[in-house]
């Protein structure tokens, strides 16, 4: 890929993250705790290879529903 089309991806990926931040924190209390037990299933389970890859992107969707709940929590103005 060239540089200009890995910033393009970039920039498709920090669209799509606030994206679904925004539907999280408007969804209901099981939808966050479905997106978390998602993180939890792609999670390497006990015995099996620690991917540093799968680990990453489990820790960042935990991120993403976390800060979902921080724009819950927030009051309109």
């Amino acid at each position: 890929m060239t540089n200009a089309e890995l910033v393009q991806l970039r920039i498709r990926v920090i669209a799509l993250e606030n994206l679904m931040i925004a539907v999280l924190a408007e969804g209901s209390d099981r939808q966050l705790e479905v997106a978390r037990e998602m993180a939890d299933y792609i999670s390497p389970r006990p015995g099996f290879t620690q991917h540093p890859l799968t680990i990453q992107a489990a820790d960042h969707m935990t991120d993403l529903v976390d800060r979902a709940v921080h724009f819950r929590t927030v009051p309109a103005q």
